[in-house]
C-alpha cells in the first residue's frame, strides 16, 4: 500500500499498512449484523467479514491486487489472518468443509487462479479443514455486478451455480469463502445450489465487506462513517 519494500520478515503487506487497514472488529461475534442480514436467507450458522472495503482510499489496494494484478499470494495471506483472528473463537467448530464461490471457466482461464480459493487455502493452511472445489460449479459467466442493483445482482446470479450432489454428504455444515460481500446475491446463490441435498448448512467468511451492504451502517454501531460507494 505504502510502495515501500518489505522487511525480510513481512509477506504481502508491511506491518505498517496493515495496521491501518480497515477491520470490522466482528472477531466471530456471535449474532452479528452481518448473521442476522443472512438470516432467514440461508440455513446460516455464522458469518464473518475481516475488512471493510474502502473503494476511496489505498486499503482498496491489495483486493485490487488479489483480483486483477495476478497476486494470488494475497489471497493466501489474507485467509490466514482472517482465520487466525477466528482460531480461538468457536467459529470454525462444527464446519466440515471449505467451498470456495467458484469463477465461471472463462474468467479462471484469464486469470488464472481464483481469489476465493487462495483465501480458502490459508484459512485451511490455519484451521485444518479440508478445501472442496468439487462441490459446487459455476455453469454461466455472468456479467460483473460492480454498477448493478440490489435487485439486478439477484436477477444476475439467478441459476449459475450446480451443485454436484453425489459428492455432498447430506447434514454437512459448510464455510463459503469470497473476497466481498455486498447485498450477498452471489453467495446465497452459490449456497442455494446446494438446496436438494438435506440437512445442509452454511457459514459464511469474507475478506471484505462494501459500504453498499443494505444493512452496513444500520446495524453495526462499531463502524464509522465512510463513503458508500460500489465494491469490485
Amino acid at each position: 500500500m505504502c510502495g515501500d519494500l518489505l522487511d525480510v520478515n513481512e509477506k504481502s503487506i508491511c506491518t505498517s499498512c496493515y495496521m491501518s487497514l480497515p477491520f470490522t472488529h466482528i472477531k466471530g461475534m456471535k449474532d452479528n449484523w452481518l448473521e442476522r442480514f443472512c438470516w432467514g436467507q440461508l440455513p446460516v450458522r455464522r458469518a464473518n467479514a475481516f475488512l471493510k472495503y474502502l473503494p476511496s482510499t489505498d486499503s482498496r489496494m491489495p483486493f485490487i491486487a488479489l483480483k486483477y494484478q495476478n497476486r494470488p499470494d494475497i489471497g493466501v495471506y489474507f485467509g490466514r489472518m482472517m482465520a487466525a483472528e477466528l482460531r480461538d473463537t468457536d467459529f470454525f467448530s462444527s464446519i466440515d468443509f471449505i467451498v470456495p464461490v467458484p469463477l465461471a471457466e472463462d474468467r479462471l482461464l484469464k486469470r488464472k487462479y481464483n481469489q476465493s480459493t487462495e483465501l480458502a487455502k490459508g484459512v485451511s493452511q490455519i484451521v485444518g479443514i479440508p478445501i472442496r472445489e468439487d462441490f459446487v460449479k459455476r455453469t454461466v459467466s455472468n456479467v460483473s455486478q460492480t454498477q448493478l442493483t440490489t435487485a439486478q445482482r439477484r436477477q444476475n446470479v439467478k441459476g449459475i451455480f450446480r451443485c454436484a450432489t453425489d459428492n455432498v454428504p447430506p447434514g454437512s455444515h459448510i464455510l463459503l469463502v469470497d473476497d466481498i460481500f455486498t447485498t450477498g446475491s452471489t453467495l446465497f446463490a452459490c449456497a442455494h445450489a446446494f438446496d436438494g441435498i438435506p440437512n445442509v448448512c452454511f457459514s459464511i467468511l469474507v475478506l471484505g465487506v462494501s459500504r453498499q451492504h443494505p444493512y452496513y451502517s444500520a446495524l453495526d454501531s462499531q463502524l464509522d462513517e465512510d463513503v458508500l460507494a460500489p465494491d469490485l
